[in-house]
């Protein structure tokens, strides 16, 4: 797959990788690298400019968009929320009315009922512009159970826990891990913190793939992921 925003600048230069079902998929790489490009390529918000992007052995243009946007759960680094309560950004893009219980197991999951069960009001706190009463954990917990509450075959974690403190980032990694099980993740990352959860990992960097494999594979083979890794100092 070949992909530019603007075609004299390539962002993604045949660039061919498989995203095994029902493991964590780590793409991995440089800041610029190409990895968001390619979350958005993912959800279909643009097409690919060369090359094809296949569900098994079917082109993925052939799902309706809706369709296909429904299979996924998407947290980004800095989750869109709004001025609202607890339970209504929760529940936002559902098809159907939730019941409490629903919206509940949903934030048990995302490790968000604790605090929520404190805030004023509960799940009816009304939490600011973009969460702007919260925490940047506790935004980010919200999104979670957004996710979750959706039940995705596929999750999508765009630097999930970037810009935290640690405990935040420990949190926030534990309620993640809960909602993987079961589920094909990708995370995009060039936090190697995560690089121990990751069951594959594909490397990109500069618009290519430089490695993909299993997690061991790559550490040995990958300059890039060596690199990263040194830096970081991350065992």
């Amino acid at each position: 797959v070949s992909f530019a925003y603007d075609e004299n600048k390539p962002v993604i230069r045949n660039a061919s990788f498989t995203i095994p079902e029902g493991k964590i998929t780590l793409i991995a790489g440089p800041n610029g690298s190409g990895k968001t490009t390619i979350f958005k390529l993912l959800e279909r918000f643009y097409l690919p400019d060369g090359g094809r992007m296949m569900y098994g052995s079917d082109d993925s243009k052939a799902y309706r968009l809706d369709e296909w946007r429904r299979n996924f759960g998407y947290v980004l680094q800095e989750p869109q929320l709004f001025d609202g309560s607890v339970r209504d950004n929760i529940t936002f893009g559902l098809d159907h009315e939730a019941s409490d219980q629903e919206v509940r197991d949903a934030a048990l999951l995302a490790g968000a009922d604790g605090f929520i069960s404190e805030l004023p009001g509960g799940y009816d706190f009304e939490i600011g512009e973009n969460g702007a009463r919260l925490s940047a954990g506790q935004r980010q917990r919200i999104a979670i159970a957004r996710a979750i509450i959706t039940d995705p075959s596929y999750l999508l974690l765009d630097e999930a826990t970037c810009n935290m403190d640690i405990y935040s980032a420990r949190e926030v990694t534990d309620s993640l891990l809960r909602m993987m099980q079961g589920r094909t993740t990708v995370m995009i990352s060039h936090d190697m913190t995560m690089l121990p959860l990751a069951d594959y990992v594909i490397v990109i960097n500069n618009g290519t793939i430089e490695a993909q494999g299993e997690r061991d594979e790559v550490i040995r083979n990958s300059d890039t992921i060596k690199k990263l890794m040194g830096v970081q100092d991350v065992a």
